[in-house]
């Protein structure tokens, strides 16, 4: 490929600068135009490779980078800022760190959705307070990448509501039996991954596999924020508490 110096002197040469005594001049025009330009283009060159490999090391737009950063904030720290500008906290205190789920999604038109929740002492997903939620927005605007903002979410949880029929052997305690069932169901409850879809017959399933003395655990008439639903359904929180007037009838056998 000819150098940058050879194709400036090349087009002046056809636009009639021919003369010999012009050639020393356009010579050295050509030169010193040429070192320029290549030197710029070297020099954009170098800048793309350093971009693209700082954007694939930090995983940058991609799912692991909004939750990474999410999961690690901390409440009541400030961020500090190392010499090459980027945003780190001194001290990693995990008793501060109150995200305890996230996740990222982005639709087909470009909007991005961060969706977060916290967790009370018993691990019962719950959602930020007021004053929590402005400081994690705070924090998370030092990662976002440059006109690509991010929405953030942290809401109440999902109410699930359902009507249960229980078969169970009768020669296993109610009582006990009554009050594993409602063990497990707050184990399944804490266990839901975070943002995923909920399957009544995962539910089910659950329960029979668990509680000692259930032969069969059925749900239905199931409402999410009363309304209805059936097999299952994508919860706009991300995840979801039980209503208190949730019914199960019981059955021995």
């Amino acid at each position: 490929m000819a150098s940058t110096q050879s194709i400036i002197q090349s087009n002046l040469n056809a636009l009639g600068f021919t003369n010999p005594s012009q050639t020393g001049i356009f010579e050295k025009v050509s030169e010193a135009l040429g070192n320029v330009i290549d030197t710029t283009l070297t020099e954009f060159t170098n800048t793309e490779a350093t971009i693209v490999s700082t954007i694939t090391a930090k995983n940058y737009g991609k799912a692991g980078y909004y939750t990474g950063y999410a999961l690690a904030f901390q409440y009541g720290d400030s961020l500090s800022i190392d010499s090459n500008g980027n945003y780190y906290y001194p001290t990693i205190d995990t008793t501060k760190q109150i995200i305890k789920q996230a996740a990222f999604s982005a639709t087909s038109g470009g909007d991005l959705f961060l969706k977060v929740a916290s967790a009370d002492i018993t691990g019962t997903t719950m959602p930020l307070t007021l004053s929590q939620y402005n400081a994690f927005v705070a924090y998370m605007q030092n990662f976002e990448i440059p006109g690509l903002p991010v929405n953030y979410i942290s809401s109440n949880a999902n109410v699930l509501y359902f009507v249960a029929s229980c078969t169970y052997y009768s020669s296993f305690d109610l009582p006990t039996l009554t009050a594993n069932i409602n063990t497990y169901l707050t184990l399944f409850m804490n266990s839901f991954a975070f943002n995923g879809t909920f399957f009544t017959g995962d539910l089910e399933t659950y329960i029979q596999a668990n509680v000692a003395g259930v032969r069969n655990f059925y749900l239905s008439q199931t409402q999410i924020d009363g309304v209805s639903f059936t097999g299952s359904v994508n919860l706009s929180a991300g995840y979801f508490n039980y209503n208190g007037s949730n019914v199960i009838n019981y059955n021995g056998i």
